[in-house]
């Protein structure tokens, strides 16, 4: 029997193909379907792929990138990051963290609240 969680079926599903480049196509299709902002990222933190909605632009691009090294995210905004990754993974759990950075928004720049899950 796996330690894996049992719950998790898009993570059950990608982790038992064999195929990288088939794994690369379902995440692909997955984040294309999903009408906000995602970030695919590795239990360390590092950035593996994305998509963005209509109103944001990246600063620097992020695949291959670990959280804590971004020029625009705040070291305790990424070491809050990891703890809910470090927390998905060990209990299979959905995770919540809100946070916010400061952004471009109608040609001036003001703090902008997300949350990660």
């Amino acid at each position: 029997m796996s330690n894996r969680p049992q719950n998790s079926g898009v993570y059950s599903t990608i982790q038992h193909s064999q195929n990288p480049e088939d794994v690369r196509l379902e995440q692909r299709a997955l984040l294309q379907a999903i009408p906000d902002m995602v970030f695919v990222m590795s239990p360390e933190g590092t950035y593996l792929d994305f998509k963005l909605d209509k109103e944001h632009q990246l600063i620097e691009d992020l695949i291959g990138c670990n959280v804590c090294d971004l020029s625009f995210m705040p070291l305790t905004v990424a070491q809050a990051i990891l703890k809910k990754l470090e927390q998905t993974i060990l209990t299979g759990q959905t995770q919540s963290l809100e946070y916010q950075l400061e952004g471009k928004v109608n040609h001036g720049r003001q703090m902008v609240y997300y949350e990660a899950r």
